[in-house]
Protein backbone atom coordinates (compact mmCIF):
# COMPACT_ATOMS: atom_id res chain seq x y z
CA UNK A 1 0.00 0.00 0.00
CA UNK A 2 2.74 2.21 0.61
CA UNK A 3 4.36 1.63 -2.68
CA UNK A 4 1.55 2.52 -4.29
CA UNK A 5 1.46 5.98 -2.52
CA UNK A 6 4.71 6.26 -2.87
CA UNK A 7 3.99 6.23 -6.90
CA UNK A 8 1.39 8.41 -6.68
CA UNK A 9 3.44 10.96 -5.06
CA UNK A 10 5.93 11.00 -7.40
CA UNK A 11 4.01 11.37 -10.25
CA UNK A 12 2.53 14.23 -11.57
CA UNK A 13 -1.21 14.86 -12.82
CA UNK A 14 0.06 14.67 -16.44
CA UNK A 15 1.18 11.59 -16.01
CA UNK A 16 -2.07 9.92 -13.82
CA UNK A 17 -4.45 11.60 -16.13
CA UNK A 18 -2.04 9.66 -18.90
CA UNK A 19 -1.85 6.08 -17.14
CA UNK A 20 -5.78 6.55 -16.57
CA UNK A 21 -6.37 6.62 -20.66
CA UNK A 22 -4.37 4.28 -21.23
CA UNK A 23 -5.76 2.19 -18.84
CA UNK A 24 -9.36 2.68 -20.23
CA UNK A 25 -7.76 2.54 -23.97
CA UNK A 26 -6.76 -1.25 -23.32
CA UNK A 27 -10.18 -1.69 -21.55
CA UNK A 28 -11.66 -0.24 -24.14
CA UNK A 29 -9.94 -2.40 -26.85
CA UNK A 30 -10.44 -5.79 -25.46
CA UNK A 31 -14.28 -4.63 -25.05
CA UNK A 32 -14.27 -4.24 -28.58
CA UNK A 33 -12.74 -7.33 -29.22
CA UNK A 34 -15.16 -9.74 -27.27
CA UNK A 35 -17.85 -7.97 -29.41
CA UNK A 36 -15.86 -8.55 -32.46
CA UNK A 37 -15.89 -12.14 -31.68
CA UNK A 38 -19.31 -12.09 -30.68
CA UNK A 39 -20.43 -10.70 -33.60
CA UNK A 40 -18.72 -13.00 -35.73
CA UNK A 41 -20.00 -16.24 -34.07
CA UNK A 42 -23.53 -14.99 -34.43
CA UNK A 43 -23.08 -14.64 -38.24
CA UNK A 44 -21.70 -17.61 -38.89
CA UNK A 45 -24.23 -19.52 -37.05
CA UNK A 46 -23.54 -23.24 -36.09
CA UNK A 47 -24.74 -24.77 -39.58
CA UNK A 48 -22.25 -22.59 -41.31
CA UNK A 49 -25.18 -20.30 -42.49
CA UNK A 50 -25.28 -16.22 -42.19
CA UNK A 51 -27.71 -14.53 -40.21
CA UNK A 52 -28.07 -12.47 -43.00
CA UNK A 53 -29.45 -15.44 -45.10
CA UNK A 54 -31.46 -16.33 -41.84
CA UNK A 55 -33.28 -13.43 -42.18
CA UNK A 56 -33.65 -13.31 -46.02
CA UNK A 57 -35.62 -17.15 -45.44
CA UNK A 58 -37.47 -16.08 -42.85
CA UNK A 59 -38.78 -13.11 -44.98
CA UNK A 60 -39.40 -15.08 -47.71
CA UNK A 61 -41.42 -17.24 -45.60
CA UNK A 62 -43.38 -14.72 -44.24
CA UNK A 63 -44.26 -13.33 -47.66
CA UNK A 64 -45.69 -16.79 -48.87
CA UNK A 65 -47.49 -17.26 -45.76
CA UNK A 66 -49.13 -13.91 -46.12
CA UNK A 67 -49.94 -14.27 -50.03
CA UNK A 68 -51.32 -18.06 -48.78
CA UNK A 69 -53.52 -15.92 -45.59
CA UNK A 70 -55.12 -13.53 -48.68
CA UNK A 71 -55.76 -16.47 -51.55
CA UNK A 72 -57.48 -18.63 -48.02
CA UNK A 73 -59.56 -15.43 -47.32
CA UNK A 74 -60.60 -14.59 -50.93
CA UNK A 75 -61.34 -18.22 -51.29
CA UNK A 76 -63.26 -18.34 -48.23
CA UNK A 77 -65.67 -14.78 -49.61
CA UNK A 78 -66.10 -17.03 -53.06
CA UNK A 79 -67.09 -19.98 -51.34
CA UNK A 80 -69.26 -17.60 -49.29
CA UNK A 81 -70.94 -16.77 -51.90
CA UNK A 82 -71.88 -19.37 -53.68
CA UNK A 83 -73.02 -21.63 -50.78
CA UNK A 84 -75.53 -18.14 -50.39
CA UNK A 85 -76.73 -18.75 -53.88
CA UNK A 86 -77.34 -22.41 -53.22
CA UNK A 87 -81.09 -23.77 -52.22
CA UNK A 88 -81.04 -24.14 -48.65
CA UNK A 89 -84.18 -24.05 -47.61
CA UNK A 90 -87.08 -26.20 -48.88
CA UNK A 91 -90.43 -26.17 -46.99
CA UNK A 92 -93.65 -28.87 -48.46
CA UNK A 93 -97.10 -28.57 -47.38
CA UNK A 94 -99.76 -31.31 -48.82
CA UNK A 95 -103.29 -29.75 -48.79
CA UNK A 96 -106.69 -30.67 -50.63
CA UNK A 97 -107.74 -28.38 -53.25
CA UNK A 98 -110.82 -29.40 -53.61
CA UNK A 99 -112.09 -30.44 -50.29
CA UNK A 100 -115.99 -29.10 -50.64
CA UNK A 101 -116.73 -31.35 -53.65
CA UNK A 102 -114.42 -34.28 -52.71
CA UNK A 103 -111.92 -34.91 -55.51
CA UNK A 104 -108.42 -34.94 -55.43
CA UNK A 105 -107.12 -35.73 -51.83
CA UNK A 106 -104.47 -34.41 -49.99
CA UNK A 107 -102.36 -35.11 -53.22
CA UNK A 108 -102.04 -31.30 -54.02
CA UNK A 109 -98.92 -29.66 -53.02
CA UNK A 110 -97.15 -26.48 -52.63
CA UNK A 111 -93.53 -26.75 -51.78
CA UNK A 112 -90.84 -23.70 -51.62
CA UNK A 113 -87.29 -23.78 -52.66
CA UNK A 114 -85.23 -20.55 -51.89
CA UNK A 115 -81.64 -19.63 -51.18
CA UNK A 116 -80.45 -17.85 -47.77
CA UNK A 117 -81.47 -14.67 -49.02
CA UNK A 118 -84.85 -15.83 -50.17
CA UNK A 119 -84.57 -16.46 -53.94
CA UNK A 120 -85.95 -19.47 -55.29
CA UNK A 121 -89.31 -20.40 -56.44
CA UNK A 122 -92.65 -21.74 -55.32
CA UNK A 123 -94.05 -25.02 -56.94
CA UNK A 124 -97.08 -26.07 -56.80
CA UNK A 125 -99.58 -28.82 -57.89
CA UNK A 126 -103.00 -29.00 -57.96
CA UNK A 127 -104.20 -32.70 -58.25
CA UNK A 128 -107.59 -33.89 -59.57
CA UNK A 129 -108.89 -37.21 -60.14
CA UNK A 130 -108.47 -36.94 -64.23
CA UNK A 131 -105.59 -34.57 -64.67
CA UNK A 132 -102.63 -32.75 -62.36
CA UNK A 133 -101.60 -29.21 -63.26
CA UNK A 134 -98.11 -27.46 -62.04
CA UNK A 135 -96.71 -24.05 -61.46
CA UNK A 136 -93.76 -22.64 -60.55
CA UNK A 137 -93.68 -19.12 -59.34
CA UNK A 138 -89.93 -17.11 -59.11
CA UNK A 139 -89.55 -15.77 -55.64
CA UNK A 140 -86.97 -12.73 -55.27
CA UNK A 141 -86.30 -11.43 -51.28
CA UNK A 142 -89.47 -14.02 -50.24
CA UNK A 143 -91.72 -12.12 -52.21
CA UNK A 144 -93.33 -12.96 -55.37
CA UNK A 145 -94.44 -10.62 -58.22
CA UNK A 146 -97.29 -13.63 -59.01
CA UNK A 147 -100.25 -14.05 -56.46
CA UNK A 148 -99.44 -16.59 -54.34
CA UNK A 149 -102.32 -19.05 -52.88
CA UNK A 150 -102.55 -19.34 -49.28
CA UNK A 151 -100.92 -22.32 -49.30
CA UNK A 152 -97.90 -20.98 -51.01
CA UNK A 153 -97.55 -18.54 -49.13
CA UNK A 154 -97.45 -20.66 -45.90
CA UNK A 155 -94.48 -23.12 -47.40
CA UNK A 156 -92.55 -19.59 -48.11
CA UNK A 157 -93.42 -18.25 -44.63
CA UNK A 158 -91.96 -21.37 -43.14
CA UNK A 159 -89.19 -21.32 -45.55
CA UNK A 160 -88.18 -17.66 -44.38
CA UNK A 161 -88.53 -18.79 -40.85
Amino acid sequence: MQTLLSFLQTINTTELLLYILLGTVVVLVLWILLLEYRIHRLLRGRSGLSLERVIGDLVAHQQKAEQFAQESTRYAHELDARIRNCLKKGELARFNAFSGIGEGGSQSFAVALVTEDGDGMVLSSIYTRDRMRIYAKPVTRYTSEIQLTDEEKRVLKRAQQ
